[in-house]
């Protein structure tokens, strides 16, 4: 798992292919995001938080804080898929 420290900024990102392997957009993208108190977040692809960087390719840029925090991206429509991970936070040292 990897490990950062609070307060730095980290790109959640998942890519689209479709079965012969081509970088392809689905129709709708999702993530969730869960953080150490068990809160869910949802965010969509267009207009609701998540950016299209390239065809294929999306993101949400997220601040840490301390804890261990979930995502998990899906796919849907043209190219069904689904994808997550997880990461540590460490308090930063004042």
């Amino acid at each position: 798992m990897t490990t950062y420290k609070e307060g730095n900024t980290v790109r959640l990102e998942a890519t689209f292919k479709n079965a012969a392997g081509t970088l392809t957009d689905p129709g709708t993208v999702s993530l969730k995001t869960e953080d150490q108190a068990g809160v869910v977040n949802t965010y969509t692809w267009a207009g609701g938080g998540v950016t299209r960087a390239s065809v294929g390719v999306f993101y949400r840029d997220v601040v840490t804080i301390p804890g261990k925090f979930e995502y998990w991206f899906a796919g849907a429509t043209g190219v069904t898929a689904a994808d997550g991970a997880e990461f540590s936070v460490t308090p930063a040292l004042v």
